[in-house]
């Protein structure tokens, strides 16, 4: 306790005095409840994401929400409709350099929006692994600056290119470590490097 002692006095010091010095007064921020928000396919947002075209997306378990600024769609999973997102359970959304919007799913494999028809097309996890996810449990889907898809799971990762339709897997068994671990999120920096 006696050593965070003298950091604690030092935080106090600096917050009372010098900082706040030159700064720009404190402005009061007022949240209001969205008048759509009753609407969303829940009321748990997992992520909201802004598309290249202004549209705000909102991810839940429950399905996917696309608010134009007037109006809010909800997308769910549909046994009858092909065209439906292909799992209600989103777990996280990105586009490409292409202006394509993917969402990746738990349960559900990868899917891609078509904004001309309002659809889904879902890529599952299948026996050609070249071509498809290992598996259709999903944690997170990042676009990098290269046009690649890059996908997380529980103990691998994938890299999807999609100009040629093809997927490259980092699994224990292709790789020296025997445990990856759940890759739950990506970023890249600044010189092209994927984290």
């Amino acid at each position: 306790m006696v050593r965070f002692l003298p950091i604690f006095l030092l935080l106090a010091i600096c917050s009372s005095s010098g900082f706040s010095r030159g700064a720009t007064p404190q402005t009061d921020i007022n949240f209001i409840l969205a008048s759509f928000s009753n609407s969303l396919t829940q009321q748990t947002i997992l992520q909201s994401f802004q598309d290249s075209r202004g549209n705000l997306w909102f991810l839940t378990q429950e399905g996917v929400n696309k608010y134009n600024g007037f109006t809010l769609e909800n997308y769910r999973y549909s046994s009858s409709n092909n065209a439906s997102i292909s799992n209600n359970w989103a777990t996280r959304i990105t586009e490409d350099i292409f202006g394509n919007v993917w969402i990746s799913t738990r349960g559900g494999g990868l899917n891609k929006y078509n904004p001309i028809d309002n659809s889904f097309t879902a890529i599952y996890s299948g026996p050609n692994r070249r071509i498809t996810p290992v598996s259709n449990d999903i944690e997170t889907v990042f676009a990098d600056s290269e046009g690649h898809i890059w996908l997380g799971y529980d103990n691998a990762f994938s890299v999807f290119d999609v100009a040629s339709g093809e997927f490259r897997h980092f699994t224990p068994e292709s790789t020296p470590e025997k445990i990856i671990g759940e890759i739950s999120r990506f970023t890249q920096s600044a010189d092209g490097t994927i984290w």
